[in-house]
């Protein structure tokens, strides 16, 4: 899951997840990111980022390549990448700034990626892989999606042609654990919603029992802990995105200014201020936002304030309670 962009020699990463991540190039030491330059002036750079067990020989998240003649910029800032500065191996001539805000903390995500042997660790052939959920941990509230969007291609709340292509591309595939010089490799398969490690019946069951069924996007679910990856991105970064309560600050990671971000443990702001101005004052402006919204039935709205997937008088009761509420 990452977000980046590219101007003119200069690659910049930001809100972005990269975890379990795994290189096959046997000449480095890590599979994070692995950078070969070879453009004089290069800059990478990573915001706001979550970099976290990557699979190599000596397990460093980030690995520039010197085997090019040049140098190149790398800059990290407000990023969690595990090892810290250990984490990172560049050469000499890379200009490397390792900026504010970086950390070396368990993200604590939701599911990390992992295989179950079915109590029979010497058959792999039986192993079942269980992909990772890259949300953050929150007790303030973690969304987490239903078992179906990985085959709703559009996102729309149905299941219909379009996401069936999804099964019959990967129909019959399996995820059995497989080997790149000596390393395992994961494949992940979308369709494969049982988690039984192959597209198979199952699937296909559950699909027509659900086919043209409009389906619950997910729901709002609460953790024993707060990762230290909430509310620890660039002050100066975006986090409007992010509904209350944001803490007014963009999480780390592939969520962070979206409206699926892991909630914060600090309510500052106020829940009814929906076009997030500095003062919180839930005037007309707000009014307008809420009333836009009225009756509609679809999850991540800022208006439905109580979180249930409905815009409803039940949101219009505490967006009463909080009318011209301010600094």
């Amino acid at each position: 899951m990452e977000r980046s962009c590219y101007d003119e020699g200069k690659i910049h990463i930001y809100n972005s997840t990269i975890a379990d991540n795994f290189s096959d190039i046997t000449r480095t030491t890590g599979g994070g990111i692995n950078y070969n330059f070879n453009e004089p002036g290069f800059m990478l750079s990573l915001q706001n980022s979550i970099i976290s067990n990557a699979v190599g020989p000596n397990d460093v998240e980030i690995f520039i390549d010197d085997g090019y003649s040049g140098s190149m910029n790398l800059e990290i800032a407000y990023s969690d990448v595990r090892g810290g500065l250990a984490g990172v191996a560049a050469p000499n001539d890379v200009n490397f700034v390792w900026g504010q805000g970086n950390i070396d903390v368990d993200p604590c995500f939701a599911q990390e990626e992992c295989w179950l042997d079915n109590n029979t660790p010497e058959d792999t052939n039986d192993d079942l892989w269980i992909g990772g959920d890259f949300h953050l941990k929150s007790a303030a509230g973690r969304w987490e999606g239903n078992e179906f969007i990985n085959m709703d291609a559009q996102g729309d709340g149905f299941l219909d042609l379009q996401d069936f292509a999804i099964l019959a591309a990967e129909w019959q595939k399996t995820s059995a654990r497989q080997l790149v010089n000596s390393y395992p490799y994961y494949p992940y398969l979308r369709a494969d919603v049982d988690n039984s490690g192959k597209v198979d019946e199952g699937d296909l069951l559950l699909f027509c029992e659900n086919y043209l069924e409009r389906y619950n996007a997910g729901q709002w679910v609460y953790d024993d802990a707060n990762s230290k990856c909430i509310d620890a991105g660039d002050p100066n970064s975006d986090w409007t995105g992010e509904l209350w309560p944001h803490g007014k600050r963009i999480n780390m990671g592939a969520y962070g200014g979206t409206p699926q971000a892991s909630m914060s443990p600090s309510n500052i702001g106020n829940i009814a201020n929906l076009d997030n101005d500095a003062n919180d004052m839930v005037y007309l402006v707000d009014l307008a936002l809420f009333v836009d919204k009225w009756l509609y039935q679809e999850a991540l709205l800022s208006a439905d304030l109580d979180r249930d997937g409905d815009v409803d008088f039940t949101d219009f009761d505490i967006f009463a309670e909080n009318w011209l509420a301010g600094k």
